[in-house]
This record gives C-alpha cells, structure tokens and sequence, in this order.
C-alpha cells in the first residue's frame, strides 16, 4: 500500500566491507572522508574502485587459470602430477641443501638422484598409502584423523624412512650390504627428528585436504625437510 511506511534494511557485511575499503584507498589518495558515513567524493572514489579491481584482475586471471589447469591436470591423472611435483620438490631441497652447505660446486649428479628418489620411490608408494588411510573412519571427523595420523606415522614412517635413506645409497652406487648398514647408523635419529615435523603436518593434511592434494601438500611441506635428508645422507662419518 501506499501510506505503509517501507522498513530500511541493514547494510550487508559485504558492503560494509566494501565501503571501510574504499574509506582506506581515499585515505591514501588524500581524499577526506567521513568515518561514520559514506565517502563524501563519490565520482572519484567510483573511479578508484574500479581501477584497483581491474588491476587485482589482470593479476589474479593468469593465476586462476594456471590452478584450474594445474586441477584439471591433477584430476585426470593424479598419479603423475604427484610424482612430478614431488621429483621437482626432492630436486629443489637437494639444490637447497648444497647452496646452504656451501658446496664448491653444484653436484648436478645428486640433485638427478634425489629428483628421480622423489619421483619414482617417494610419490607412488605415498598415493597408495593415503587411499588405504583413507578406509580409516570414524563418526567423529577428528577421531579419525588422530587415528590415520597415529597409523601413518608409527606404521608407514618408520618403513618409509628406511626405504630413504637406503635408495639414496644404492643410487650412489653403494652395495645392498654396505646401503643398509649406512641406513642403520642414521635411521634412528632421522625418524625421530621426523616426529618432530610430520604428525603436525599429517593433522592438517586429513583434515583440511582433499584426497588427491595429499600427496602435493606432503612433498611442500617436505622442502625443508628433503635438504636435512640430503644434508644428512651426504655428511663424511
């Protein structure tokens, strides 16, 4: 009806927003704004808006694109994204760990090893591994990622290092014999130091990501963690 009086609805949380964030971009252009109300220079603050938000555009596209791409990629063959990723990541801490030891060369030879460490022992083994963990469930979303987490690291940890640390010497070209003995000697203070990480790392892993990121999330998350397993594979006993 005419005479009934319209009833002015609150302003969303994303106005809101919008509107504190065209307050800051005035501020530092110099315009005088108005705290508790709308920018008193509209024309001008219009402008500004839509010049920072084609600027944000031209630099997020590209990006969006690469990781619609990159998903794409990973759903149809997720295996071998993971054992791409994964050969790039040993390859990058093994070239990470030589810079910092300060190496009087780049050993190209090593950095080929830990990539192909990485790619073909690490990655297939880890796709499988987080597809059994998966059949590990619980009503409570939390209890079963405790359990996974508890199986990973005290079940496929242990086994997994020692497969490691033992490929690292037969690439080098050691015996299966001396291999193993070299692993035995560094295997106990390699996992523990692991404990240290990874359990953190896994929690957030079942929890947060999907499936087939799991994999990719482990071999980031292993960066650093790769340039301690070089770092220690390499030290002269």
């Amino acid at each position: 009806m005419r005479g009934e009086t319209t009833t002015k609805k609150p302003p969303t949380l994303r106005r809101v927003l919008r509107l504190r964030a065209g307050r800051k971009r005035a501020s530092r252009a110099g315009l005088v704004t108005d705290e508790s109300g709308p920018l008193l220079n509209r024309p001008t603050n219009f402008i500004l808006e839509k010049k920072a938000l084609m600027q944000a555009l031209q630099i997020v596209r590209p990006r969006l694109m690469l990781l619609n791409r990159f998903n794409a990629i990973l759903a149809r063959r997720p295996l071998l994204t993971q054992m791409v990723v994964s050969g790039a990541v040993c390859g990058a801490g093994d070239v990470f760990a030589q810079y910092i030891t300060k190496e009087p060369r780049w050993d190209v030879w090593r950095t080929a090893r830990f990539t192909f460490l990485g790619t073909f022992i690490i990655a297939p083994p880890l796709n499988v591994w987080f597809r059994v963990l998966e059949r590990i469930t619980h009503p409570n979303k939390s209890v079963a990622v405790v359990k996974r987490m508890m199986v990973d690291q005290l079940m496929f940890g242990p086994c997994l290092t020692a497969v490691i640390l033992t490929s690292v010497k037969l690439l080098e070209g050691d015996p299966p014999a001396v291999a193993i003995s070299k692993m035995k000697e560094v295997w106990g203070e390699v996992y523990i130091n692991s404990l240290k990480i990874w359990p953190a790392v896994q929690l957030f892993n079942f929890y947060v990501m999907p499936l087939n990121y799991r994999v990719l999330v482990v071999q980031l998350a292993a960066f650093f963690w790769n340039s301690y397993i070089s770092y220690r594979t390499q030290l002269k006993e």
